[in-house]
Protein backbone atom coordinates (compact mmCIF):
# COMPACT_ATOMS: atom_id res chain seq x y z
CA UNK A 1 0.00 0.00 0.00
CA UNK A 2 1.29 3.39 -0.83
CA UNK A 3 0.57 6.96 0.26
CA UNK A 4 -1.84 8.79 -1.61
CA UNK A 5 -0.86 11.88 -3.04
CA UNK A 6 -3.53 15.07 -3.17
CA UNK A 7 -2.14 18.30 -4.59
CA UNK A 8 -4.09 22.01 -4.52
CA UNK A 9 -2.29 24.95 -5.92
CA UNK A 10 0.84 24.95 -4.28
CA UNK A 11 0.57 22.65 -1.34
CA UNK A 12 0.21 18.73 -0.36
CA UNK A 13 -3.08 18.05 1.63
CA UNK A 14 -2.46 15.76 4.12
CA UNK A 15 -5.46 12.94 5.19
CA UNK A 16 -5.28 11.45 8.63
CA UNK A 17 -7.48 9.36 11.21
CA UNK A 18 -11.12 10.57 12.70
CA UNK A 19 -11.26 13.75 14.29
CA UNK A 20 -8.45 15.10 12.46
CA UNK A 21 -8.79 18.04 10.11
CA UNK A 22 -7.07 18.78 7.22
CA UNK A 23 -4.62 21.71 5.97
CA UNK A 24 -1.59 22.68 3.56
CA UNK A 25 1.13 20.70 4.56
CA UNK A 26 -0.20 20.11 8.08
CA UNK A 27 -2.10 17.46 9.98
CA UNK A 28 -3.76 19.36 13.08
CA UNK A 29 -5.37 17.71 16.30
CA UNK A 30 -7.73 19.05 18.02
CA UNK A 31 -7.42 19.06 22.17
CA UNK A 32 -5.24 16.58 21.85
CA UNK A 33 -1.22 16.14 22.41
CA UNK A 34 1.49 14.04 22.56
CA UNK A 35 3.08 12.84 26.25
CA UNK A 36 6.36 14.96 27.01
CA UNK A 37 9.35 12.51 26.94
CA UNK A 38 12.94 13.46 27.39
CA UNK A 39 15.04 14.26 24.28
CA UNK A 40 11.70 14.81 21.99
CA UNK A 41 11.01 18.08 23.35
CA UNK A 42 12.12 21.18 22.28
CA UNK A 43 11.97 24.69 24.15
CA UNK A 44 8.67 25.94 25.78
CA UNK A 45 7.30 29.28 24.22
CA UNK A 46 4.71 32.08 25.42
CA UNK A 47 2.46 33.19 23.03
CA UNK A 48 -1.00 35.17 22.50
CA UNK A 49 -2.19 33.79 19.53
CA UNK A 50 -1.90 29.84 18.05
CA UNK A 51 -0.69 31.51 14.91
CA UNK A 52 2.54 32.99 16.67
CA UNK A 53 3.42 29.43 18.07
CA UNK A 54 3.01 28.16 14.34
CA UNK A 55 5.45 30.99 12.84
CA UNK A 56 7.86 29.95 15.81
CA UNK A 57 7.53 26.15 14.93
CA UNK A 58 7.78 27.03 10.76
CA UNK A 59 10.85 28.83 11.37
CA UNK A 60 12.57 26.16 13.59
CA UNK A 61 14.29 23.85 11.21
CA UNK A 62 14.02 20.65 14.12
CA UNK A 63 10.90 21.67 15.06
CA UNK A 64 8.25 18.70 13.48
CA UNK A 65 4.85 19.20 15.31
CA UNK A 66 4.03 21.64 18.62
CA UNK A 67 0.72 22.13 20.78
CA UNK A 68 -0.75 25.95 21.72
CA UNK A 69 -2.94 25.94 25.01
CA UNK A 70 -5.44 28.35 24.76
CA UNK A 71 -5.15 29.40 28.73
CA UNK A 72 -2.06 29.45 29.65
CA UNK A 73 -1.33 30.77 25.97
CA UNK A 74 1.62 28.02 26.04
CA UNK A 75 3.60 26.89 22.84
CA UNK A 76 5.59 23.64 22.94
CA UNK A 77 7.55 22.13 20.04
CA UNK A 78 8.22 19.00 18.98
CA UNK A 79 11.48 17.74 17.34
CA UNK A 80 10.29 14.94 15.68
CA UNK A 81 6.79 13.09 14.58
CA UNK A 82 5.52 11.21 18.12
CA UNK A 83 4.40 7.80 16.66
CA UNK A 84 2.58 9.37 13.76
CA UNK A 85 -1.00 8.41 13.46
CA UNK A 86 -0.70 6.13 16.47
CA UNK A 87 -3.76 6.73 18.96
CA UNK A 88 -2.65 5.48 21.70
CA UNK A 89 0.36 7.86 21.94
CA UNK A 90 -1.70 10.83 22.22
CA UNK A 91 -3.35 12.03 25.41
CA UNK A 92 -6.43 14.58 25.88
CA UNK A 93 -5.27 18.03 26.63
CA UNK A 94 -6.25 18.99 30.16
CA UNK A 95 -7.55 22.81 28.61
CA UNK A 96 -8.52 23.71 25.30
CA UNK A 97 -5.22 23.26 22.81
CA UNK A 98 -4.60 22.46 19.31
CA UNK A 99 -1.66 20.38 18.01
CA UNK A 100 -0.09 20.39 14.74
CA UNK A 101 2.04 17.84 12.52
CA UNK A 102 4.38 20.81 10.43
CA UNK A 103 5.10 19.56 6.37
CA UNK A 104 3.49 16.17 6.76
CA UNK A 105 3.35 14.77 3.51
CA UNK A 106 0.90 12.00 2.63
CA UNK A 107 3.81 9.46 1.85
CA UNK A 108 5.27 9.60 5.46
CA UNK A 109 1.56 10.19 7.53
CA UNK A 110 0.19 6.98 5.86
CA UNK A 111 3.36 4.39 5.37
CA UNK A 112 4.38 4.95 8.79
CA UNK A 113 1.37 3.62 9.84
CA UNK A 114 -0.66 1.27 7.26
CA UNK A 115 2.02 -0.10 6.09
CA UNK A 116 3.92 -1.97 8.58
CA UNK A 117 6.41 -3.48 6.33
CA UNK A 118 7.97 -0.04 5.34
CA UNK A 119 9.18 0.57 9.17
CA UNK A 120 12.12 -1.57 8.80
CA UNK A 121 13.65 -0.56 5.65
CA UNK A 122 12.34 3.60 5.60
CA UNK A 123 14.51 6.24 7.36
CA UNK A 124 11.16 7.88 8.44
CA UNK A 125 12.29 10.73 10.39
CA UNK A 126 15.56 11.68 7.57
CA UNK A 127 12.96 11.52 4.93
CA UNK A 128 10.09 13.25 6.92
CA UNK A 129 12.67 16.33 7.95
CA UNK A 130 14.00 16.88 4.70
CA UNK A 131 9.89 17.41 3.15
CA UNK A 132 9.00 18.67 6.16
CA UNK A 133 11.33 21.83 5.65
CA UNK A 134 10.21 21.61 1.84
CA UNK A 135 6.28 22.21 3.51
CA UNK A 136 7.17 24.95 5.57
CA UNK A 137 9.32 26.56 2.56
CA UNK A 138 6.65 26.39 0.61
CA UNK A 139 4.31 27.98 3.24
CA UNK A 140 6.38 30.34 4.05
CA UNK A 141 6.87 31.67 0.04
CA UNK A 142 3.05 31.70 -0.10
CA UNK A 143 2.49 33.94 2.96
CA UNK A 144 5.59 36.53 2.06
CA UNK A 145 5.73 36.22 -2.03
CA UNK A 146 2.03 35.64 -3.25
CA UNK A 147 3.30 38.39 -5.97
CA UNK A 148 6.47 35.84 -6.61
CA UNK A 149 4.09 33.54 -8.90
CA UNK A 150 7.21 31.87 -10.63
CA UNK A 151 9.15 31.03 -7.70
CA UNK A 152 6.26 29.84 -6.06
CA UNK A 153 5.65 27.50 -8.82
CA UNK A 154 8.89 26.64 -9.34
CA UNK A 155 9.16 25.54 -5.94
CA UNK A 156 5.83 23.33 -6.31
CA UNK A 157 7.94 21.69 -9.42
CA UNK A 158 10.90 20.95 -7.71
CA UNK A 159 8.76 19.26 -4.75
CA UNK A 160 6.75 17.44 -6.68
CA UNK A 161 9.33 16.20 -8.83
CA UNK A 162 11.15 15.16 -5.65
CA UNK A 163 8.21 13.32 -3.88
CA UNK A 164 7.82 11.63 -7.64
CA UNK A 165 11.20 10.24 -6.91
CA UNK A 166 10.20 9.08 -3.35
CA UNK A 167 6.94 7.55 -4.55
CA UNK A 168 8.96 5.61 -7.60
CA UNK A 169 11.34 4.60 -4.66
CA UNK A 170 8.86 3.21 -2.28
CA UNK A 171 6.98 1.42 -4.94
CA UNK A 172 10.78 -0.22 -5.49
CA UNK A 173 11.10 -1.06 -2.01
CA UNK A 174 7.46 -2.09 -2.15
CA UNK A 175 8.01 -5.09 -4.84
CA UNK A 176 11.29 -5.54 -3.42
CA UNK A 177 9.52 -6.81 -0.21
CA UNK A 178 6.63 -8.75 -2.11
CA UNK A 179 9.32 -10.46 -3.83
CA UNK A 180 11.11 -11.65 -0.65
CA UNK A 181 7.46 -12.68 0.55
CA UNK A 182 7.19 -14.43 -1.98
CA UNK A 183 10.30 -16.41 -1.29
CA UNK A 184 9.00 -16.83 1.87
CA UNK A 185 6.18 -18.11 0.98
CA UNK A 186 7.29 -20.06 -1.57
CA UNK A 187 9.46 -21.88 1.36
CA UNK A 188 6.76 -22.21 4.05
CA UNK A 189 5.07 -24.23 1.09
CA UNK A 190 8.04 -26.02 0.86
CA UNK A 191 8.26 -27.14 4.72
CA UNK A 192 4.38 -27.51 4.67
CA UNK A 193 4.84 -30.33 2.13
CA UNK A 194 7.90 -32.06 3.81
CA UNK A 195 6.08 -32.24 6.64
CA UNK A 196 2.95 -33.65 5.24
CA UNK A 197 4.60 -35.92 3.40
CA UNK A 198 6.57 -36.92 6.71
CA UNK A 199 3.26 -37.12 8.07
CA UNK A 200 1.69 -39.27 5.57
CA UNK A 201 4.99 -42.08 6.25
CA UNK A 202 4.01 -41.98 10.19
CA UNK A 203 0.42 -42.34 9.44
CA UNK A 204 1.73 -45.36 7.23
CA UNK A 205 3.17 -46.62 9.76
CA UNK A 206 0.94 -46.52 11.87
CA UNK A 207 -1.68 -48.09 10.23
CA UNK A 208 0.86 -51.16 9.93
CA UNK A 209 1.70 -51.29 13.22
CA UNK A 210 -2.27 -51.30 13.60
CA UNK A 211 -2.82 -53.97 11.22
CA UNK A 212 0.35 -56.24 13.27
CA UNK A 213 -1.61 -55.58 16.00
CA UNK A 214 -4.73 -56.81 14.98
CA UNK A 215 -2.97 -59.71 13.24
CA UNK A 216 -1.56 -60.58 16.66
CA UNK A 217 -4.53 -60.20 18.27
CA UNK A 218 -6.37 -62.40 16.01
CA UNK A 219 -3.32 -64.98 15.83
CA UNK A 220 -3.30 -64.75 20.01
CA UNK A 221 -7.24 -65.38 20.09
CA UNK A 222 -7.02 -68.70 17.73
CA UNK A 223 -3.97 -70.07 20.28
CA UNK A 224 -6.16 -69.21 23.18
CA UNK A 225 -8.86 -71.19 21.23
CA UNK A 226 -6.73 -74.23 20.33
CA UNK A 227 -5.87 -74.09 24.43
CA UNK A 228 -9.40 -74.23 24.96
CA UNK A 229 -9.39 -77.37 22.70
CA UNK A 230 -6.45 -79.34 23.92
CA UNK A 231 -7.64 -78.41 27.58
CA UNK A 232 -10.94 -80.18 27.15
CA UNK A 233 -9.52 -83.00 24.99
CA UNK A 234 -7.20 -83.99 27.79
CA UNK A 235 -9.95 -84.10 30.29
CA UNK A 236 -9.69 -80.46 31.97
CA UNK A 237 -11.68 -78.12 33.06
CA UNK A 238 -11.27 -74.11 31.28
CA UNK A 239 -12.18 -71.12 32.91
CA UNK A 240 -12.58 -67.77 30.75
CA UNK A 241 -12.07 -65.71 33.73
CA UNK A 242 -8.23 -66.46 34.59
CA UNK A 243 -7.46 -68.66 31.43
CA UNK A 244 -6.75 -71.43 33.76
CA UNK A 245 -6.88 -75.05 32.32
CA UNK A 246 -7.25 -77.16 35.97
CA UNK A 247 -8.17 -81.23 36.98
CA UNK A 248 -9.23 -81.67 40.14
CA UNK A 249 -7.88 -85.19 42.12
CA UNK A 250 -10.14 -86.57 43.68
CA UNK A 251 -7.99 -88.46 46.07
CA UNK A 252 -6.13 -88.22 49.00
CA UNK A 253 -2.48 -88.31 48.68
CA UNK A 254 0.28 -86.22 50.10
CA UNK A 255 1.71 -83.29 48.46
CA UNK A 256 4.36 -85.17 46.21
CA UNK A 257 2.11 -88.08 45.28
CA UNK A 258 -0.55 -85.18 44.22
CA UNK A 259 2.42 -83.74 42.17
CA UNK A 260 3.33 -86.69 40.62
CA UNK A 261 -0.29 -87.28 39.68
CA UNK A 262 -0.21 -83.69 38.05
CA UNK A 263 3.33 -84.53 36.26
CA UNK A 264 1.82 -87.84 34.64
CA UNK A 265 -0.64 -85.31 32.92
CA UNK A 266 2.29 -83.36 31.70
CA UNK A 267 0.58 -80.70 34.39
CA UNK A 268 2.00 -79.28 37.86
CA UNK A 269 0.29 -78.21 41.32
CA UNK A 270 -1.39 -74.85 40.43
CA UNK A 271 0.20 -71.64 41.26
CA UNK A 272 -2.02 -68.44 42.09
CA UNK A 273 -0.72 -65.15 40.94
CA UNK A 274 -3.88 -62.78 41.24
CA UNK A 275 -7.03 -62.31 43.46
CA UNK A 276 -9.15 -63.26 40.57
CA UNK A 277 -7.05 -66.76 40.34
CA UNK A 278 -7.47 -66.94 44.06
CA UNK A 279 -10.79 -66.86 43.78
CA UNK A 280 -11.05 -69.19 41.48
CA UNK A 281 -9.21 -71.73 43.50
CA UNK A 282 -11.37 -71.24 46.43
CA UNK A 283 -14.51 -71.82 44.59
CA UNK A 284 -13.65 -75.07 43.91
CA UNK A 285 -12.23 -75.81 47.36
CA UNK A 286 -15.19 -75.07 48.94
CA UNK A 287 -17.22 -77.65 46.70
CA UNK A 288 -15.00 -80.27 47.42
CA UNK A 289 -15.43 -82.17 50.96
CA UNK A 290 -11.58 -82.69 51.86
CA UNK A 291 -8.61 -79.79 51.62
CA UNK A 292 -6.49 -79.46 48.15
CA UNK A 293 -2.75 -78.75 47.49
CA UNK A 294 -1.19 -76.21 45.50
CA UNK A 295 2.23 -75.62 44.62
CA UNK A 296 3.39 -73.33 46.91
CA UNK A 297 6.33 -75.18 49.17
CA UNK A 298 9.41 -74.27 51.41
CA UNK A 299 11.22 -77.76 51.22
CA UNK A 300 14.21 -76.31 49.38
CA UNK A 301 14.73 -73.83 52.16
CA UNK A 302 12.66 -73.14 55.13
CA UNK A 303 10.60 -69.98 55.20
CA UNK A 304 11.74 -69.53 51.04
CA UNK A 305 8.53 -70.20 49.45
CA UNK A 306 8.44 -71.09 45.73
CA UNK A 307 6.29 -72.35 43.60
CA UNK A 308 6.49 -75.77 42.29
CA UNK A 309 6.27 -74.26 38.27
CA UNK A 310 9.47 -72.41 39.40
CA UNK A 311 6.85 -68.99 38.23
CA UNK A 312 7.78 -65.88 40.64
CA UNK A 313 6.13 -65.39 44.06
CA UNK A 314 4.42 -62.06 44.11
CA UNK A 315 0.60 -62.74 45.32
CA UNK A 316 0.27 -63.77 49.07
CA UNK A 317 -2.88 -63.93 50.47
CA UNK A 318 -2.22 -66.33 53.75
CA UNK A 319 -4.69 -67.41 56.30
CA UNK A 320 -5.81 -64.37 58.91
CA UNK A 321 -5.48 -67.11 61.89
CA UNK A 322 -2.16 -65.61 63.60
CA UNK A 323 1.27 -66.54 62.77
CA UNK A 324 0.36 -68.17 59.41
CA UNK A 325 2.77 -69.77 57.84
CA UNK A 326 3.31 -71.72 60.78
CA UNK A 327 4.30 -75.24 60.06
CA UNK A 328 8.16 -74.64 60.78
CA UNK A 329 10.35 -77.72 59.84
CA UNK A 330 7.39 -80.53 60.42
CA UNK A 331 5.34 -78.67 57.04
CA UNK A 332 6.89 -78.02 54.44
CA UNK A 333 3.85 -77.22 51.42
CA UNK A 334 0.69 -75.34 51.55
CA UNK A 335 -3.12 -76.37 50.78
CA UNK A 336 -6.37 -74.95 51.20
Amino acid sequence: MRGVFLLFGAFLFCSSASAVKVGPCFVKMENRRFPFMEGTVGPLYTTETAEECENICIGMLKCMAYTYEFSSKKCFIYHFYPDIGNSEKEIDCKEPCVTYYIGLPTFCYNISTDYIFYRAYLTRLDDCNTYSTLCKSIHVLEAEANSSKDVVEKMKTEYETKLNVQEEKFIEMENALQSKLNVQEKKFIEMENALQSKLNVQEKKFIEMENSQNDFKSKLDELKRNAVFKCYMDGFEYDKDTGICYKIIEERLTWDAAREKCHGWNAELISIHSQQENDLVHSIAKSLSFDIWIGLNDQAQEGSFVWADKTTVGYKNWDSLPNQPNGGRDQNCVGL
